[in-house]
């Protein structure tokens, strides 16, 4: 199984895996659309996914290639969905080992559709794809980065997962397309080495919260609750004082930041089992080693579902 390291830059997340140099991007659509993005891509072979949903709550999707980046093509199927609100890209690191072209991004353009399709959990708005003959070693790769895109876009809350038949539709609603109920073990953001060499502490307690959140992941409520309580961090010597490690942020204003006329609290709110809490200030360089186990420990706790 692969390790993947998850980055996230305000609303958008890239995802990527090092043994296969293959990234997955999720953007606001309306930062493709505007032309402004929160991560530079490099490589102009792209296959790209958009996101939304029609009036009647189904989740849309539509599956494209482009030679040219994020540059025309990606924004030009509003006919096609009246919101689209995701934009997800599929791309290779670029290298002198790199295989993606033109013909190989209509191969995957086509695999990935019909795997939309498979599902059946999508309304898919792609009407015809090219499906480009590529060389065997070309063929085997993109076999091994489709597997790994299919637990990328799992990462980033779309399931890829066959779903129900049609015979078996009438019986049991079809699942959604986004927040299967899933062990998260495969595909848990983890702490790596580079992000310790990289972040002090305190950045990387809330990065490291923010990648949980962004990811999907759910918490056990009663874990929920401990931290929330005064003495848990201190007991599990992941905070410094006697103060709670996370706090719900209820009105967002500056003052529940604050406790004794300082500020004890990040000011951005990080969101975990669908609330919105601040995370702690006071760390120390002391709790940065039993905060990375503690977290790390997390893979096997956290779902994919509300529990």
């Amino acid at each position: 199984m692969n390790d993947y390291e998850v980055v996230l830059n305000d609303d958008s997340v890239e995802i990527s895996c090092d043994e296969t140099r293959i990234r997955l991007y999720r953007f606001p659509y309306n930062e493709v659309r505007n032309g402004h993005y929160d991560f530079d891509i490099e490589n102009n072979f792209i296959v790209y996914v958009l996101y939304g949903h029609n009036n009647k709550g189904s989740d849309l999707v539509y599956i494209g290639e482009s030679k040219n980046g994020l540059v025309n093509r990606p924004k030009s199927h509003e006919d096609k969905c009246s919101f689209w609100s995701d934009c997800y890209v599929l791309t290779e690191e670029v290298s002198d080992k790199s295989i993606f072209d033109d013909a190989v991004i209509h191969y995957l353009e086509d695999k990935l559709t019909e795997l939309f399709r498979k599902t059946n959990r999508f309304l898919v708005r792609t009407e015809r794809t090219m499906n480009n003959t590529i060389n065997r070693n070309q063929t085997k790769k993109c076999e091994r980065y489709l597997k790994d895109a299919e637990r990328m876009f799992f990462v980033l809350g779309l399931n890829l997962q066959a779903g129900q038949t049609e015979e078996t539709k009438g019986k049991k609603s079809i699942s959604k397309g986004r927040g299967p109920k899933q062990s998260a073990n495969s595909v848990f953001p983890t702490i790596t080495e580079k992000d310790c060499q990289e972040m002090k502490v305190g950045a990387l307690v809330y990065t490291s919260m923010q990648r949980l959140s962004a990811c999907g992941f759910y918490l056990p409520e009663e874990l929920l609750q401990q931290m929330q309580d005064s003495e848990w961090g201190v007991k599990m010597k992941i905070t410094g004082n006697h103060l709670p490690f996370i706090k719900p942020c209820i009105t967002g204003l500056e003052e529940e930041q604050i406790i004794r006329g300082y500020r004890r609290y990040r000011r951005k709110p990080v969101e975990l089992n669908g609330k919105q809490f601040y995370i702690t200030k006071e760390l120390f360089a002391k709790n940065e080693q039993p905060f990375i186990e503690w977290y790390n420990g997390l893979k096997s706790q956290v779902t994919m579902n509300k529990q």
